[in-house]
C-alpha cells in the first residue's frame, strides 16, 4: 500500500469531483513520474470501497 502525497490526493478529489459532476470523459495531465498510476489506483480502491 502507498501513502499518497497531498497532490494525489487532491488529484483523486479533482477526478471524483468530476464523476459527480457526470462528466463522461476524464483527461489526467500530470508530469512524468508524478504517480498517476498510483493515483487511479487509489481512486479505484476508494470507489471499491462503497
Amino acid at each position: 500500500m502507498y501513502k499518497l502525497r497531498p497532490y494525489q490526493k487532491e488529484l483523486i478529489s479533482k477526478i471524483v469531483d468530476s464523476m459527480k459532476k457526470h462528466h463522461r470523459v476524464i483527461i489526467v495531465q500530470s508530469p512524468p513520474r508524478t504517480g498517476k498510476t498510483v493515483s487511479n489506483g487509489g481512486n479505484c480502491q476508494k470507489d471499491n470501497s462503497k
